[in-house]
């Protein structure tokens, strides 16, 4: 085998020339497996219309899995499923799929009023959807500051929560216990005139 690099005198470096045609090959081949070309090459002005890139991406993400999956049914469960139990009147499918991501921000934005004007909905559903487990009986339980005046006896008023600074209210003093002033002989009432 012999390889020759043949340069030419007016294109100048020789050494341009082929990284350009790798550089033309690669993104070529960019095109013809993922369908563009953003997500493995860093060309100037691609950032833009990244949205679309990766719609045409998901385009053939999801046509490549239904294609594999047609095979993978006709060719592996298909011969399976006969060889094992037979000629069946129905068989099972191979299903290759990615599931759709949900905004979950905008869902909370979006049910929180329905539900303060309403609306019903199971509280199953909504920690399903939120991925979060039901509480164990005992648990410490997260509540909203409204209803701390709501929560049994007993409980420790919630702690605060983005920040808010906690209410205290003012009680009576103590029966027994004198201030400062009255140990002293001061009168509260009557302001001290000068100070010694």
């Amino acid at each position: 085998m012999q390889i020759e690099f043949i340069e030419s005198g007016n294109l100048g470096p020789a050494s341009g020339l082929y990284r350009e045609s790798v550089d033309w090959l690669d993104q070529q081949i960019s095109k013809a497996v993922l369908g563009q070309t953003a997500t493995t090459d860093a060309v100037v002005g691609g950032l833009g219309s990244g949205k679309e890139h990766r719609a045409v991406q998901k385009d053939i993400e999801t046509a490549d899995a239904k294609a594999l999956a047609a095979i993978l049914n006709r060719d592996l469960i298909r011969p399976w499923m006969q060889l094992n139990f037979g000629p069946l009147k129905r068989y099972p499918r191979l299903k290759i799929e990615q599931p759709e991501q949900e905004d979950l921000k905008a869902l909370a934005e979006a049910i929180v009023p329905l539900i303060d004007r309403g609306l019903e909905v199971e509280q199953a559903t909504i920690m399903g959807r939120f991925g979060l487990p039901e509480p164990k009986p005992g648990a410490k339980l997260l509540r909203p500051q409204s209803d701390a005046a709501s929560a049994p006896t007993g409980s420790p008023p919630p702690a605060p929560l983005n920040g808010q600074s906690a209410v205290f209210e003012r009680s009576a003093p103590l029966a027994g216990i004198t201030t400062a002033l009255q140990a002293e002989g001061a009168s509260a009432a009557k302001p001290r005139e000068g100070v010694e």
